[in-house]
């Protein structure tokens, strides 16, 4: 049945209908938009992106619509109990979403026990899950976040440890170097003190202009 030939729908028309109206509320994956994000419970509200498409029985024309909005949505962060990576996320961010197989309010009333679902909710918005964030394939990523061997972690700034962290930390190309200069220097001091006679007091010099070049600010 071609899109445009709708005049006098027949028993297959309106079979095929049906069955396009099944699959289009079958949710699978699909790109949203963070609307709001809660850090405090891992959950946001989320725009999907992807328009849908039905048959207007008034306008006798398939018309575009997009999906209203869903809330308590379910982010999923890389934590456990022996640590891990949390993502901040803002107004306008891109993620990717997946929609579990069978319904999930369940299983989260029993805190993450085994359950069997009675709901037959399947594959529905409700069920959707932020697997993590994603970009357009037009918007490509800033220049310095990529490497072609090597990991980057970038942030403005990365709070290491916990998220009270306050201390300035960051690596920038030339702390290695400065770390190498502190090596040879306290090697330097323990050639010096093994030449001591045991027993000597003996005034040890600290590489200050070694460790004072080490400091680098966060940017």
């Amino acid at each position: 049945m071609a899109d445009d030939d709708f005049d006098a729908p027949d028993f297959d028309d309106v079979a095929i209908l049906a069955a396009r109206g099944v699959v289009a509320e079958m949710h699978t994956s699909f790109p949203a938009r963070i609307i709001k994000y809660d850090r405090a419970s891992f959950t946001a509200s989320i725009q999907p992106v992807l328009r849908g498409r039905r048959w207007d029985p008034v306008e006798r024309a398939y018309v575009t619509y997009l999906p209203k909005p869903v809330h308590g949505v379910r982010v999923v962060q890389h934590l456990t109990d022996a640590g891990g990576l949390v993502l901040p996320y803002k107004q306008g961010d891109y993620v990717w979403c997946e929609c579990a197989e069978r319904s999930l309010a369940e299983w989260r009333a029993s805190g993450g026990d085994d359950v069997t679902p009675a709901d037959p909710v399947r594959f529905d918005l409700s069920d959707a899950v932020v697997t993590g964030p994603i970009r357009a394939a037009a918007d490509a990523p800033p220049a310095d976040s990529t490497h072609d061997d090597n990991p980057v972690l970038s942030g403005d700034p990365v709070l290491l440890g916990d998220a009270t962290a306050t201390d300035d930390v960051a690596l920038a190309p030339t702390t290695k170097s400065h770390l190498d200069s502190i090596v040879v220097e306290l090697n330097k001091i323990i050639l010096y003190v093994n030449g001591i006679a045991p027993g000597t007091a003996v005034l040890i010099p600290v590489p200050l202009a070694a460790i004072a070049a080490t400091k680098v600010k966060a940017k």
